[in-house]
């Protein structure tokens, strides 16, 4: 699927999307509480019914309809032989890191591309924790029998923050306490600290959770979240902030707070205010900045794209310090940008990039919504279209993604 994007005034005001990451562990915390939980603002994507789907076959039973997941949870656990992720990479890592403190032996299995990622981190890691694992290959099926030793973990950050989730959730109805140490830190902790807030919504105790430790006790149980409203999601409600500083005008409600992205904006002279919810961003002259990319972290494409029209010449460094997933990302989106017309010059680690005008192109995303996302906001600002092809990446990380585009204005085909 492609989709256009025209040079375009934005302006407007729309809800923040909800986010997804909330949205699965909310569910799965609800699913194991006995009692009703009423789940709000929940963006029903193919992988959060993967996860729904999931819930249902093990110990809830959940009813869906217009953004409510209506949870009623608690039942007697009926862990089946299989279960079926889809194509969510999401359940997958979190529903791995669930079973690993199970005995029973649970075959995962999934669709499209999941089915070609490779999991030997994470079967390298439970086989050292004392959870067997068996696949054939590097990718699934994948076997997991449990339990992962009691005796405290040692949690490596690169293996990210969705499987130690999964280890987290699990980690109370276990009898024995759980002690993890983390080793390095993650490029952004904003899905662990959700998990660590919705498990103390459901009545979980920590003994501690800090940046580097956590310590839950076992023989703990899930209580109802009531009533539980999915917040707007910081990463994704970005790219239309990004929007409004280069196209215009960008007002998210339901948002939560964003410091660093204010941080961001204000390296650039980029306008954007905070209140009370609601998050403004607004063009205006932008100029030139010298950027950390570890610092800019998950904001770096914003970075980058912010650099290539600034005035003046911005200097982005640090690329080593990226964890995988980041350095990849920040190639790519210097790939698109140059297809863009953007001065960009290789430097000793980074990049230089002599903010000017952009022109369309056809991009690539390569699979990566964040990328093409981007470019979109990118594209407001572009001499000529820019077409973006697999766009259906986007339609599976953000679903209202381009029709919200055209809601503040955007030209979009």
């Amino acid at each position: 699927m492609q989709r256009e994007v025209r040079r375009s005034i934005i302006s407007g005001r729309i809800a923040a999307p909800p986010s997804a990451a909330v949205a699965h562990r909310a569910i799965i915390a609800a699913s194991f509480a006995d009692g009703q939980s009423v789940i709000s603002n929940v963006p029903f994507s193919p992988s959060i019914m993967a996860t729904v789907g999931i819930c249902d076959s093990i110990c809830a039973d959940i009813m869906t309809e217009g953004g409510i997941a209506d949870v009623i949870g608690g039942g007697e656990m009926n862990v089946p032989s299989e279960i079926n992720c889809g194509e969510s990479n999401t359940a997958l890592k979190l529903f791995m890191g669930i079973f690993s403190h199970f005995e029973t032996q649970v075959e995962f299995n999934g669709a499209g591309p999941l089915l070609t990622n490779s999991l030997r981190p994470f079967t390298a890691y439970l086989d050292q924790a004392s959870a067997y694992t068996f696949n054939p290959s590097t990718a699934l099926p994948l076997k997991i029998r449990g339990p992962i030793k009691s005796e405290q973990l040692l949690y490596f950050t690169p293996l990210g923050t969705q499987f130690l989730s999964g280890i987290l959730i699990g980690a109370p109805l276990r009898d024995e306490e759980t002690e993890i140490g983390i080793s390095g830190e993650f490029p952004d902790r904003n899905c662990l600290d959700s998990t660590i807030e919705i498990m103390k919504k459901a009545g979980i105790d920590f003994v501690a959770t800090e940046s580097d430790y956590v310590l839950l006790p076992g023989g703990q149980g899930y209580e109802p979240l009531k009533e539980f409203d999915v917040p707007g999601s910081k990463r994704l409600s970005s790219y239309f902030l990004l929007a409004g500083v280069l196209g215009g005008k960008c007002v998210l409600e339901n948002m939560p707070e964003f410091s660093k992205l204010e941080l961001l904006f204000a390296r650039f002279k980029a306008f954007s205010s905070y209140s009370d919810g609601t998050f403004t961003s607004g063009a205006g002259a932008l100029e030139a900045a010298d950027i950390d990319s570890a610092w800019a972290g998950e904001l770096l494409p914003h970075a980058l794209v912010m650099g290539s029209v600034a005035k003046g010449d911005s200097r982005f460094t640090g690329f080593s310090r990226l964890h995988h997933r980041g350095h990849a990302r920040a190639r790519k989106m210097v790939k698109a940008l140059s297809k863009m017309g953007a001065a960009i010059t290789e430097i000793p680690d980074g990049v230089l990039i002599s903010g000017g005008k952009l022109h369309g192109a056809e991009i690539n995303p390569e699979g990566d919504a964040e990328i093409a996302m981007a470019c979109a906001a990118a594209a407001l600002v572009a001499d000529g279209p820019t077409t973006i092809n697999e766009a259906e990446c986007v339609e599976r990380t953000c679903p209202d993604f381009f029709r919200s585009m055209v809601s503040l204005g955007a030209i979009v085909r």
